[in-house]
């Protein structure tokens, strides 16, 4: 395993230390949000949910995985990071937008039946 670890470019390693941090950090938080209520936190607009932790850390481990699979996929290093920054920035605002509507269904509350 140290083998193939060292026989990568230096940007690949990069690549795999960022992923593998950032997928655990993200496995980690998935935890603690299932086993424990989170305080609730009076972020109303959208965009104040696009630099949250959370986001940030699902774009390092999108960013990581997607560019990973292009380089092994052998597109060129440059259309590889630029497809993985893409990926993780289409993940983030569509993270930030269901958290906002999550937030706003959790305002409105049930409807009445009649």
């Amino acid at each position: 395993m140290i083998e193939w670890f060292k026989s990568m470019i230096w940007y690949e390693k990069l690549l795999w230390i960022i992923s593998i941090v950032s997928t655990l950090l993200f496995f980690y938080q998935l935890i603690l949000t299932v086993a424990k209520r989170s305080p609730d936190r009076t972020r109303k607009h959208i965009f104040s949910r696009f630099f949250s932790f959370k986001n940030i850390v699902a774009f390092l481990s999108m960013f990581g995985w997607t560019s990973i699979a292009g380089i092994y996929q052998n597109m060129p290093v440059g259309l590889s990071l630029a497809f993985g920054i893409l990926s993780g920035l289409i993940l983030m605002s569509v993270m930030s937008v269901l958290f906002y509507f999550v937030h706003t269904l959790k305002e409105i509350g049930n409807p009445d039946r009649n």
